[in-house]
């Protein structure tokens, strides 16, 4: 199981503006208590780059 909660399935997917992603992703900068905090707020939100780390896990 994972250690974040799971993206819903079946779920409409709206392009975002690339302002948007950027404000989005200083917000979560912000908030986050420590890199692996911001990564995993980053990845909830859908805003981590696409690797091939990301697409292993």
């Amino acid at each position: 199981m994972a250690d974040f909660p799971m993206r819903p399935q079946n779920v409409a997917v709206h392009p975002v503006p690339d302002e948007q992603r950027s404000r989005a992703r200083l917000a979560v900068a912000a908030a986050a208590t420590d890199a692996a905090d911001c990564r995993v707020l980053l990845d909830c939100l859908g805003l981590l780059p696409d690797t091939a780390e990301r697409r292993a896990s």
